[in-house]
């Protein structure tokens, strides 16, 4: 053989592989590409609708909370405090007190006067330290000076739940007083801050309503005991402070318990030079 033979082209134009190996791996990746489109096709017939299905479940589910987040909407608190005041009034309606409770309270009751009497003053404080003396001492003196006509029930406790606010005043069984006095009506709503002079009138036109014209009419009054302690705080109530432009100044107040500031004006409209 020639040097021209060992170096012809031809030696080298053959592939490492041979044609059926090359043909093996055409057919795999032909079978490969097959199974991928058969698995595709496979999920898009059953696994697929599982997936929108389960899609769809959830969406369900939270339907809710999503529309509360989208479409958010103060609450009304006037409704849901209304809500809340009949709730505790049906439960106080069906939780009557029981016999016990009922006797506890009648037992907690201070009765002064005649308690079959025409006028009946019904009073409840949560303490007695904190009850209103001026009224509690006009009420005293009503049932002294007309005991067979005027009768008190007085309580010191804690409203109850089908009671409305701690403290509690009224006249049989009203808390309103209708007064009629030089032609003119009037109202007067009895609270337990209410003027003391207004809880006299009341009780002393109610008396002579009910009982008619007599020689010695109810006339209620403050005691001396309680004018005398009144008198004794205002010796030992620190002195008022106003100034000498005050309104105050011009009214008569001892001068011993009033300290008046005396007017000056600053000046300001001269600065210091820098």
């Amino acid at each position: 053989m020639s040097a021209q033979d060992k170096d012809s082209p031809a030696k080298y134009s053959n592939t490492l592989f041979s044609e059926q190996s090359a043909h093996s791996l055409d057919s795999a990746k032909q079978l490969a590409e097959q199974e991928r489109r058969r698995r595709l096709r496979r999920f898009q017939r059953l696994g697929l609708p599982f997936c929108l299905l389960g899609l769809c479940l959830i969406a369900f589910l939270l339907r809710k909370p999503i529309r509360e987040i989208v479409t958010f909407e103060e609450p009304d608190f006037e409704a849901i405090q209304r809500q809340m005041a009949e709730e505790e009034e049906r439960h106080s309606q069906e939780k009557p007190l029981s016999e016990t409770e009922r006797q506890a309270l009648e037992q907690g009751k201070k009765r002064y006067g005649n308690q079959d009497a025409a006028i009946i003053i019904e009073m409840r404080f949560p303490d007695e330290l904190f009850a209103p003396e001026g009224l509690l001492d006009l009420a005293y003196c009503a049932v002294d000076r007309k005991p067979s006509e005027i009768g008190l029930v007085l309580e010191f406790r804690q409203p109850i739940a089908s009671e409305q606010g701690e403290n509690s005043l009224r006249i049989n069984g009203q808390n309103e007083v209708t007064l009629t006095a030089g032609g003119r009506t009037r109202s007067i709503k009895l609270q337990h801050d209410m003027p003391e002079a207004d809880f006299a009138a009341a009780l002393e036109e109610l008396h002579a309503s009910h009982y008619g014209p007599c020689t010695h009419p109810l006339a209620v009054t403050i005691s001396p005991e309680l004018r005398e302690r009144r008198r004794q705080r205002e010796e030992k109530a620190l002195p008022k402070i106003i100034p000498a432009s005050s309104s105050d100044h011009a009214q008569d107040t001892p001068p011993a318990k009033t300290l008046v500031l005396p007017a000056f004006k600053a000046e300001t409209s001269t600065l210091p030079q820098k």
